[in-house]
C-alpha cells in the first residue's frame, strides 16, 4: 500500500514515570495516542507531539516532570 500508516494507541489507568526524555512521544505523521485515568510524573517532558497528536480524556495526572506539557487535545467520553 501507500501512503501514510496509521497507529491509534489508547493509555487507559497507566503509570508512565522515570523517562529521561519524554513519558509519551507521537513522532509520525498519522499517529494518535489517547490517554486517559494515567499518571504522568518524573520524566523529562510528560508528552512530546513530533507530527502526530496526543489526546487527552482531561482526567490524567501530569506533574513532576521537568516540563509538564498537557496534551493539546481534550476529548470527551
Amino acid at each position: 500500500t501507500t501512503g501514510t500508516p496509521t497507529t491509534n494507541v489508547l493509555l487507559i489507568r497507566d503509570n508512565i514515570s522515570n523517562n529521561a526524555g519524554a513519558g509519551i512521544l507521537s513522532a509520525g505523521a498519522g499517529t494518535a495516542l489517547k490517554v486517559g485515568y494515567s499518571v504522568i510524573t518524573g520524566n523529562g517532558n510528560s508528552s512530546v507531539q513530533a507530527a502526530g497528536t496526543v489526546q487527552s480524556y482531561g482526567n490524567n495526572e501530569i506533574d513532576g516532570n521537568t516540563t509538564n506539557t498537557n496534551p493539546t487535545t481534550t476529548m470527551t467520553h
